[in-house]
């Protein structure tokens, strides 16, 4: 795998926040709001709404017309990688933080990005975890991820069908170099098209942390991946959306490296996508024998993820279900455990 080369960052580099924004009217002005108040100031916005009909566009104009350094794209709606690579097209920085509109970050975030990169010149990525938050803005869990990868994490990434320790779109950020040879994003990843950026960018770049929990995630109905109710559809439709994200990785691969990524990265070695496996056959009920459970649990992931599924295929169905939607979803149940300081998650 090659190693991308990376120029050294200037003292004070300019940093480009893009905000990408779909019907998040609730919760925009929050978002924008913890860019106005990074305590790093070198910083310019690019916010594009991606075709908004709940009115949060006319909010965005008003919010951005305050800001010199800020700029509005308003475009029909095309989904997440159509909305970051039209974004991207006038970015300056020399980093790149993502943002989406229905998260927010904590003021110190920036300054400690840039700091992250100047100390470790050779990475190209820098990650932090994120608090998971309900609609309400309330705690619904400890930071995600609970690991951070650091490093150049190509060869762990492999071996596990691409997945690796790193947070949702809004605790990523990159440099200029890696942005330049990952955008545009596919447009066929309406969904997943922040996966898309840290997959490809920890292949070809060194990976660094910020220890500390620099920003909220929002949990609620319209996240990709974000578990409100635990429901067969969306279980369903995150598998499709994985097998397409793959099918984009590989190709990005396969360019940036030759054939040897794209033979390596494989769906079935995914560990996200067999917990989505065993969860959709307990929801529809589907016989799993023995020898499937034992492949499809030793994929999963940790041992305590391997010790649930093992417990749940052997309780009755519907008390399994149950108590899935207990472990995956964001209910009563799972917000107070979360307040009480009990770890529990997929």
């Amino acid at each position: 795998m090659k190693l991308l080369a990376l120029g050294r960052l200037p003292a004070n580099p300019l940093v480009s926040v893009i905000v990408t924004n779909y019907n998040y009217q609730k919760y925009v002005a929050e978002c924008l709001m913890s860019i106005s108040v990074q305590t790093y100031r070198h910083i310019e916005a690019i916010i594009c709404d991606d075709g908004s009909t709940d009115g949060s566009e006319r909010m965005l104009r008003s919010i951005v017309a305050k800001h010199g350094n800020w700029v509005l794209l308003e475009k029909s709606n095309g989904g997440h990688a159509s909305a970051l690579s039209a974004a991207y097209e006038r970015v300056k920085g020399d980093v790149i933080c993502l943002l989406d509109a229905d998260d927010a970050w904590k003021a110190t975030k920036v300054e400690r990005v840039v700091a992250a990169f100047i100390r470790d010149q050779e990475a190209g990525v820098c990650i932090h975890r994120l608090t998971p938050i309900d609609a309400r803005g309330l705690s619904v869990g400890p930071p995600l991820p609970y690991a951070l990868d650091e490093g150049w994490v190509w060869k762990q990434a492999l071996t596990r069908g691409g997945v690796s320790n790193m947070p949702p779109c809004s605790g990523i950020a990159i440099r200029r170099e890696v942005a330049d040879a990952i955008f545009p994003i596919p447009a066929e990843l309406r969904r997943f098209a922040d996966g898309y950026v840290s997959g490809c960018a920890k292949f070809i770049s060194k990976v660094t942390t910020v220890q500390s929990t620099e920003g909220m995630y929002r949990l609620h109905t319209s996240n990709a991946t974000g578990f409100v109710n635990v429901t067969e559809a969306h279980i369903i439709r995150i598998m499709n959306d994985y097998k397409e994200l793959m099918t984009q990785e590989s190709a990005f691969l396969e360019k940036w490296d030759g054939t040897e990524g794209h033979a390596t990265l494989r769906l079935e070695d995914n560990t996200e996508y067999a917990n989505y496996c065993l969860a959709l056959h307990l929801f529809t009920g589907r016989h799993v024998d023995n020898e499937e459970l034992r492949t499809l649990v030793g994929r999963c992931g940790g041992e305590r993820r391997k010790a649930v599924w093992r417990l749940l295929y052997r309780l009755p169905r519907s008390i399994s279900v149950s108590l899935l939607r207990t472990w995956w979803g964001r209910g009563w149940a799972k917000r107070t455990i979360a307040r009480l300081g009990i770890r529990v998650g997929n």
